[in-house]
């Protein structure tokens, strides 16, 4: 788990490694498996994924060690 961060970016509701993300159609499956591939972070917005480098509320900037911390 993350140790810095604001609520919104350390709440897996908003933000939350490509690694717990699952389901859909064979293009969402291909583009979740290179998002895991390279360790990414994803923002869930109520009708899209987004693949996000930092926190859009506090700049937290996720690194590898934030996603291997998620077991």
């Amino acid at each position: 788990m993350k140790e810095y961060g604001c609520d919104f970016c350390t709440d897996l509701r908003n933000i939350e490694p490509a690694k717990y993300i699952g389901g859909g159609d064979n293009e969402f499956k291909e583009w979740i498996r290179k998002a895991r591939e390279q360790k990414k972070f994803i923002l869930d917005l109520e009708d899209e994924f987004v693949i996000v480098d930092k926190c859009p509320v506090c700049g937290y900037e996720f690194i590898e060690a934030d996603y291997d911390s998620y077991r």
